[in-house]
């Protein structure tokens, strides 16, 4: 969430108020919605915009998407999980999809898993900080600290658990 400038993140956030006034029941600015707020530190709020877009389009893979990513800033690996897997059954190209999917399951201790993830992860970036990550969590420090020299991943700094570019 949030690589914009923070004002023209505000009017974005305008911009997706107005719209929810004009039409409350879309999902994809409740979507929308949920994410500002989620990023603007009102987590519970964000929940609540995402649930509400789900219940009104469960066939919507960017509604359970968005729900997914809240429930795993929130700490809610399991039900992040769950959801992101959803919008990934919805659709495959769902974003963010396997990058999200592999991040859970190194948090949630399962890095073996995280694995077959990354591979379907489409952008060379973000393999780029997820393999070192994951074969870090393995114990795999050779391929670790190979991964970690790739052209891509110079441009970033990663660490045990994060990612700087």
């Amino acid at each position: 969430m949030g690589y914009k400038h923070k004002d023209e993140r505000l009017d974005q956030i305008g911009q997706i108020q107005r719209a929810i006034a004009l039409d409350p029941g879309n999902p994809e600015y409740l979507s929308e919605a949920a994410l500002s707020a989620a990023e603007f530190g009102h987590p519970d709020e964000a929940l609540v915009l995402a649930r509400r877009a789900v219940e009104l389009d469960p066939l919507n893979p960017s509604s359970w998407s968005a729900l997914g990513q809240i429930k795993y800033f929130k700490g809610q690996l399991a039900g992040a999980e769950a959801d992101v897997k959803k919008s990934l059954e919805l659709s495959p190209d769902a974003f963010p999809g396997p990058v999200l999917l592999s991040e859970i399951y190194v948090q949630q201790g399962r890095p073996q898993d995280a694995l077959p993830e990354i591979e379907r992860v489409r952008h060379d970036l973000a393999r780029a900080f997820l393999y070192p990550i994951a074969y870090h969590a393995l114990g795999r420090e050779k391929e670790s600290e190979a991964a970690r020299r790739t052209p891509y991943s110079r441009a970033c700094t990663t660490t045990r658990d994060s990612l700087r570019c």
